[in-house]
């Protein structure tokens, strides 16, 4: 396993199971390194320190798999979470097992800061400076207003550092948000976008795995400070 294969997981999407009631949940990776991983989730069950989870992380074509042990429990931000209503917290984990890493299976999302899009079905559905909230290879997810639906065909213009890409997409999923109804969380594949703006979207997407490798080897150099993490029982 090398390095580089680890530090493109931070901010990836995360499925991981309680290996002792088999619950599963599903998040985001705040962190990872070879001994440590910090993920985002929103659950409404008991976690305890001592919990051991197994975890899959979606990477950009390649999945890994590892086992890992709960240290610490951190409240946090409902973040991505738009679906829910539950708790949301931050779980520092110790990873216990080599990783092992597969060939990806589906398109990866990577949680995603500072973008907005303007989401337009017609004259009377449409949703402006929509916060965007995970990105994929093929499309994203924003917050909008309840007014779109699975299947529906929208024009975007997307904003993120300094940059316009516009695209044709559909409507792939739509998810209510359990702590403010009016609005959702709103996945959205791209259907078609001119030579330039497939062009910027490359660049975009690209410019994110690299941003996401550079905080994780950033972080990685402080290892030390995120392996002391600890539960608040044990403080």
């Amino acid at each position: 396993m090398e390095l580089v294969d680890v530090v493109v997981l931070n901010r990836a999407r995360t499925t991981f199971q309680r290996v002792s009631d088999a619950k599963f949940f599903n998040g985001w990776v705040k962190h990872i390194t070879p001994d440590v991983i910090v993920a985002h989730t929103c659950t409404n069950a008991v976690l305890e320190p001592g919990d051991k989870f197994s975890f899959q992380v979606y990477g950009n074509k390649k999945d890994a798999f590892f086992h890992a042990t709960l240290t610490a429990i951190h409240g946090a931000e409902q973040g991505p979470f738009y679906g829910s209503n539950a708790t949301t917290v931050e779980l520092g984990c110790n990873i216990t097992t080599e990783m092992h890493f597969k060939e990806a299976q589906g398109q990866p999302r990577f949680c995603v800061d500072g973008m907005s899009a303007d989401v337009v079905l017609d004259e009377n559905s449409s949703t402006i400076n929509a916060p965007v909230i995970d990105i994929g290879p093929g499309g994203f997810a924003a917050v909008t207003g309840r007014h779109f639906k699975k299947g529906d065909l929208v024009n975007v213009s997307l904003y993120a550092n300094g940059q316009l890409v516009q695209c044709f997409a559909e409507v792939r999923n739509c998810i209510v948000n359990g702590l403010a109804p009016d609005y959702q969380r709103t996945g959205m594949q791209i259907k078609r976008m001119d030579r330039v703006d497939a062009l910027r979207w490359k660049q975009l997407y690209l410019g994110i795995l690299e941003g996401n490798k550079m905080q994780g080897a950033t972080r990685t150099a402080e290892v030390g400070t995120v392996v002391k993490l600890k539960s608040k029982d044990a403080a």
